[in-house]
């Protein structure tokens, strides 16, 4: 801002004397004590003013006739690549404003993935896929996908190093910037559990618990957690599979998925079987007596706090009756109650 009548600041040097040396137009850094610095004037021809979105960088005086030289440096713009706005055989003819131009900056993101997914390419590093976002522009974004599957695999995100690694990204925009390398995490899905049985059941083999024999069988699982029923016998009926809860009661079990490593039982029942031994017709009502044997939860695990199992052994039963002359008096699947 220093003025003087005629002349024009070109900026300060160390020696005066020294016609070659840079004129410095800040202090530069490496300046570590006290220093004296010079003002170099140059006569007022023509100012070159040079400006980067409105705020004045640098002016510039030149001769009539003169090319543009030495240039100041274009500041920096995040995500933008700017340049001045001057032809490079620019003549002064008179006072000018040179304004910076910028240009959004284009980037190449790569999405590896060690296994083969929609749209990726085989490399070096297993599987490919390049996305291209010009700074600022929303068009550009990408929503990076979450919805691939892998057999035996979970899909755990995407992040800057290998094995879930550095930085997790979930779209691909402004924030991205100075990252060219995103991998895809994969989780290996396996749930591991072992099924213990009273009966014995396919694969099972015999083993002893707590000083009890039972059959036992470790399974694994991968994508579909579901723990199927084993089939009914002759002589039980199979309840379903059950896990001890953390109050230690048992809780029924559909699916393994959160169970890595847990022990699964199997709950039986015996078959019922009902003998009527009396049945007498008397007015409107009807005396039914009878045996009911079986019915008992069998095996180790019937002393266990089943929740879920409210019936009792001695409730109520169906009777499917047949064609005698007494029995059809008692209609299919009427409900009576024995013991």
């Amino acid at each position: 801002e220093i003025r003087v009548h005629g002349l024009f600041l070109d900026g300060f040097v160390f020696d005066p004397e020294n016609a070659e040396e840079p004129i410095h137009t800040f202090l530069p850094d490496t300046v570590f004590s006290n220093v004296t610095m010079y003002a170099r004037w140059s006569e007022i021809r023509h100012q070159i003013t040079f400006v980067a979105d409105g705020v004045k960088v640098a002016v510039q005086n030149y001769e009539e006739g003169s090319l543009l030289k030495n240039l100041p440096v274009v500041p920096e713009k995040v995500g933008y690549n700017g340049k001045w706005n001057v032809p490079a055989d620019y003549t002064v003819t008179g006072d000018a404003t040179v304004q910076a131009v910028y240009t959004a900056n284009s980037y190449e993101i790569s999405v590896y993935s060690e296994y083969p997914l929609a749209g990726f390419t085989a490399c070096e590093k297993g599987y490919v896929r390049v996305y291209t976002y010009i700074y600022d522009a929303a068009q550009t974004a990408v929503e990076l996908p979450t919805d691939y599957k892998v057999v035996g695999n979970d899909f755990a995100g995407y992040y800057t190093m290998p094995n879930g690694l550095g930085n997790r990204f979930e779209r691909i925009d402004n924030g991205a910037i100075g990252v060219s390398e995103l991998y895809i995490w994969w989780k290996d899905n396996t749930v591991s559990v072992t099924l213990y049985s009273d009966v014995r059941f396919d694969g099972a083999v015999g083993t002893t618990v707590n000083g009890i024999y039972v059959y036992s069988r470790r399974m694994d699982f991968n994508d579909d957690y579901t723990l199927s029923l084993l089939p009914a016998t002759d002589k039980y009926q199979h309840l379903g599979w059950w896990c001890q809860g953390e109050d230690g009661s048992m809780r029924f079990v559909e699916d393994v998925r959160d169970l890595n490593g847990a022990s699964i039982w199997a709950l039986w029942i015996q078959n019922i079987q009902v003998q009527v031994t009396l049945f007498e017709e008397k007015s409107a009502t009807f005396n039914i007596g009878g045996v009911v044997t079986g019915g008992a939860i069998y095996g180790s695990m019937a002393s266990r706090n089943f929740k879920g199992i409210e019936e009792t052994l001695t409730g109520v039963y169906r009777i499917y009756s047949g064609n005698g002359k007494y029995n059809d008096k008692l209609k299919y699947g009427d409900a009576i109650t024995i013991g």
